[in-house]
């Protein structure tokens, strides 16, 4: 076995001279930077980029503040994309406040009992999509509410059968027919008119 110090073993070996390496690395380097600029010009004449903008679909809208309040929270759940047993739970939330992107929503305590994950995940991920930015809910016990969306939707109703029965009271033909044959309104068979 012999050792052989690496300064002599340097000795032994034949290196080209520096020069003539750097002068082929530049070459290649030259070769190569002329193939992808003839490539890109190729891709260039023969494909030029027109896109329109028409294929792109908008961004959702980027909310800053969450806009929501006591009035108008009916009218933003009543847009909300719910499966009917979520939104029947959920319309018995009444809106408490907003923090940044947290949401307080109160709700009795029996609905929300019921109101299980599964449901306050669509309603949060509901909100979110609304908003387009990450909204996060927090529920608190709270008593029924007038201005929840479920007791507001039952104002309209009582309203519209208001407005119906005096409409039949004040009908001339329905008038005519209770002097002359001693008829009655029987109020409970009143019913508004659905309009489709």
């Amino acid at each position: 076995v012999a050792f052989i110090p690496s300064e002599l073993g340097q000795d032994k070996k034949k290196d080209k001279p520096k020069a003539l390496i750097k002068e082929n690395s530049k070459s290649v380097k030259s070769e190569s930077l002329e193939k992808e600029t003839e490539f890109v010009s190729q891709i260039e004449e023969e494909s030029p980029i027109t896109e329109s903008l028409d294929g792109i679909e908008p961004k959702p809208k980027q909310v800053e503040k969450i806009d929501i309040s006591l009035e108008n929270w009916k009218s933003i759940f009543d847009q909300l994309e719910l499966d009917p047993g979520t939104r029947q739970l959920a319309s018995h939330s009444c809106f408490v406040s907003v923090d940044d992107s947290v949401i307080y929503l109160s709700m009795p305590e029996e609905k929300l009992n019921l109101f299980s994950g599964k449901h306050r995940k669509q309603l949060q991920d509901s909100l979110t999509k609304f908003y387009g930015i990450q909204c996060n809910l927090f529920l608190e016990v709270g008593e029924f509410s007038k201005n929840s969306p479920n007791e507001l939707k039952e104002e309209e109703k009582r309203k519209e059968l208001k407005d119906a029965q005096r409409e039949i009271e004040q009908d001339p033909n329905v008038q005519s027919l209770v002097e002359a044959f001693g008829a009655k309104v029987i109020e409970s068979s009143i019913e508004p008119r659905s309009e489709k």
